[in-house]
């Protein structure tokens, strides 16, 4: 079950199944409860993250202790890897919505399997190009002049 689940996440959907076998041994299944955190904004990043049940919630808090949720994570999505990319802390606090399922992979497999293998590197591109026009769009709509313009 592991590897099936493993297998239709989008980032290694292209690779052929003697690609996958090889990376097979990276992946750590963890379990998270509800309401778990994951990992603390502001923590290093020493993960990348894979959802393979359930869903995860990305967000940040304001001074005051209210908290707003950046983006939601579900099945096959992957988080963590703007710190393993960058070498920065952890941008925003992420922890579980409902119980899940996730794979982790360390920084240095993160490195030596997944960042020299070009399939890889392009899906996770891919991903990461689609996040950004996704946030370029909310921006856009925002900074519209009145409320009916941005809804």
């Amino acid at each position: 079950m592991r590897t099936d689940l493993l297998r239709r996440v989008p980032i290694f959907a292209t690779l052929d199944d003697t690609e996958f076998k090889n990376l097979e041994p990276i992946f750590r299944i963890r379990a998270y409860q509800r309401n778990q955190v994951i990992f603390l904004e502001e923590e290093a990043g020493t993960y990348m993250y894979i959802v393979l049940a359930g869903k995860v919630k990305v967000t940040k808090s304001t001074p005051a202790g209210k908290e707003t949720i950046l983006a939601i994570h579900k099945q096959g999505d992957f988080f963590g890897e703007m710190s393993l990319l960058d070498g920065k802390s952890a941008p925003a606090t992420v922890s579980a919505m409902e119980d899940c399922k996730i794979a982790a992979i360390g920084a240095s497999d993160f490195q030596r399997h997944l960042m020299t293998n070009d399939k890889v590197v392009r899906q996770i591109i891919t991903v990461l190009c689609a996040r950004l026009r996704h946030v370029w769009a909310q921006i856009q709509s925002l900074s519209y002049s009145t409320a009916e313009a941005r809804i």
